[in-house]
Formats: C-alpha cells, structure tokens, sequence
C-alpha cells in the first residue's frame, strides 16, 4: 500500500499522518440506521480491560455500554477508568484513561456513546462533540498524560463522504494528550515515518488530541504485513 494513499486513508480516520502501516481497509458498506451492538456485561468488561497492562488491571474503573448508553459498573482504585470507546456504530476502541483523560475525556467517549444508541447520525453527534468544546461543556487534557490502547481488538470505523464506511484495525499502542497540536509541529518527514512506523504521530487533532505511540514491534510487524489485520 502506498504512503501517500494511507495518508488519506489515515486523514479520514481523524489521523493527520502520513506515516504507519497499521490501519488497513478490511470493509467498505454503506452505512444504515444502526445502533451499536450491546456485549454481555462481562465481555464488555474484559475487552475494555484489555486496554491497559496486565498490571494495572485489577484496580482499574470500568464503563460498560447498556441498552440505554454508558454507566459505570466500577469505581478506579489506582485512578485509571476504561471503557470501549464507540466513535463509530461498529467501532470498537477499548481504551483506559489516566485520571486527567478520566475527569475531561471519558465524557465524551460516554456523551458519544449515549447518542449512538439512540440512533443520532454520527456526523451530528460529532457536531455536538465540536460544540461541546466551544462552550465550555467539555475541556481538553490540562496537563500531560497518557491513555492506553493495548488491546489487539480494535476495530477503527469512519463514515466517509459518500455515505460508506471504512473499516479497518490498529495494532496496541498508548496515547499522551496533546491538544491542539499538529503533526507539522513534530517536524518529522515522511521518509522517516517509512523508515520507522513506530514514530509517533497526531490524531484527533484538535482539543481532544493525542500523540500516538506504537510499540515498535507492533509497528514493525503491521508494516511488514502491509497493514493487514
């Protein structure tokens, strides 16, 4: 697959990156008034947990989807709070939050969430999200920190323009809060992110952006596979 073509692949997935074969295009339907899927409570807590490492899993708060949206099942010990993140009707983003990313982030994964299953278009939830950040309901990171995305479930889905949606996965990989900065500020070029897909990179550009790190084996082993899931 070639740079440039992944480039725009990326951009579509809220990933401003010319840079890692790791998100491949495995789908493409259209797209119908669907809600998510709702797992069984314990299933969802699992993959959920998957997000972190083994270690800090036992202590970790959990948020599981239901029938009527988001609500927590438990409560963080060690200030850590997961939650299958759905950006998107078939999205599957198991992600576990610091407390910073717990206390501005996770509220807009839930907000998300609840929308979706009550059958709000994703381009109007997103519409809300963007608003919700103008007025001041949610706030971006105020500090430095870090969520992680270790599961090797993910499943990335984005709406494109013409009513399709693309669906493809990313290997495990955390992520440190930077909001509002570009890729252009890492002054990286592509022939790096060629050489070394593990390089990080920006997605979600805006107040709810992250620099994404990719373990390098991790990295290394998509790109060999030619961002084959």
């Amino acid at each position: 697959m070639q740079i440039r073509w992944l480039f725009q692949i990326r951009w579509l997935f809220h990933v401003s990156c010319c840079a890692m074969l790791v998100t491949s295009i495995v789908e493409a339907r259209a797209v119908t008034d669907a809600r998510p899927r709702v797992l069984p409570e314990a299933e969802e807590r699992d993959l959920a947990l998957e997000a972190l490492p083994p270690l800090l899993r036992e202590d970790a708060g959990v948020w599981v989807m239901t029938r009527e949206g988001y609500r927590e099942l438990r409560r963080a010990k060690n200030g850590y709070t997961c939650i299958v993140n759905r950006d998107e009707v078939d999205a599957i983003k198991p992600t576990c939050y610091d407390p910073e990313g717990t206390a501005t982030l996770l509220p807009v994964n839930a907000f998300f969430g609840d929308l979706l299953v009550q059958g709000v278009p994703v381009t109007e939830i997103r519409t809300r999200v963007a608003e919700g950040f103008r007025t001041g309901r949610f706030k971006p990171p105020s500090r430095v920190g870090i969520a992680f995305m270790m599961s090797p479930r993910i499943v990335n889905v984005m709406t494109m323009p013409d009513g399709t949606m693309m669906k493809g996965t990313a290997p495990p990989h955390y992520m440190i809060y930077a909001p509002n900065v570009t890729n252009d500020q890492l002054s990286l070029p592509t022939a790096a992110y060629d050489a070394y897909p593990w390089l990080p990179y920006v997605a979600y550009t805006g107040p709810g952006g992250f620099l994404i790190v990719t373990l390098p084996e991790a990295a290394e082993a998509a790109a060999k596979a030619g961002g084959k899931p």
